[in-house]
């Protein structure tokens, strides 16, 4: 497991001390990771704005700031955050804290100060199984994945390249469904919810990209239409 690039799996660093997300930053990139920075306040006030989620978010709480169980109550409302590992770094924890964050869903509760290796492999842990999650389920001569950790472009980018032959479905966290014919890798129909279809539904499916997708290869002749 160790071969697993993990830069390829972005982390975002959340917290209110500026010198100390930028110190923090540096060293998980020196440990091999990618990584971005965000003060929380602003960090929420765009939180509809980022298009791109992280594989986990890291929230290093300042003393005496008990706000991360805020923030994460916050992204717990939002369909497409919630599905994102949040860790906490603090060192405002006792027992109960600890217990309460891991039982509402947080993923984990580092204690600061903490040793540097050992939180490097705690991130790794997470990045795994996240990495784990977002491979594609082959179903027959199909897959299936969760787009929370994929990006819909990247699907039908893949699509393209492989010339594929079937209906890609696209199940929306907001309960909308899409539908994605492609004939030898390109697309040739598009239907979005209540009737909407073609470059309006494309545009709209990939603004709203969370949730979970599945290919059903088709019999390239004669071409879907």
């Amino acid at each position: 497991m160790n071969q697993l690039d993990f830069r390829s799996a972005p982390l975002l660093l959340i917290g209110r001390d500026p010198d100390m997300l930028s110190l923090l930053r540096e060293v998980l990139i020196d440990a091999g990771f990618f990584v971005t920075a965000r003060l929380s306040d602003g960090f929420l006030l765009n939180l509809e704005k980022v298009r791109d989620l992280p594989h986990l978010i890291i929230y290093d709480e300042s003393h005496p700031e008990m706000d991360a169980e805020r923030i994460f109550y916050i992204l717990q409302d939002e369909p497409s955050w919630r599905q994102v590992p949040f860790t906490l770094l603090s060192d405002m924890y006792d027992g109960a804290r600890v217990a309460r964050c891991l039982d509402r869903g947080m993923a984990e509760f580092i204690p600061k100060p903490f040793d540097v290796d050992e939180l490097a492999a705690r991130i790794r842990k997470l990045l795994r199984a996240a990495l784990k999650n977002a491979q594609p389920e082959i179903i027959s001569e199909g897959f299936a994945g969760d787009l929370s950790y994929l990006n819909l472009s990247d699907v039908l980018l893949n699509l393209d390249q492989n010339v594929r032959t079937g209906e890609l479905r696209i199940f929306m966290s907001n309960g909308e469904e899409y539908s994605f014919v492609v004939y030898q890798g390109k697309l040739v129909r598009v239907d979005g919810p209540e009737g909407m279809r073609g470059k309006k539904a494309i545009y709209r499916a990939i603004r709203l990209f969370y949730g979970k997708f599945a290919f059903h290869p088709m019999p390239e002749d004669p071409p879907p239409t």
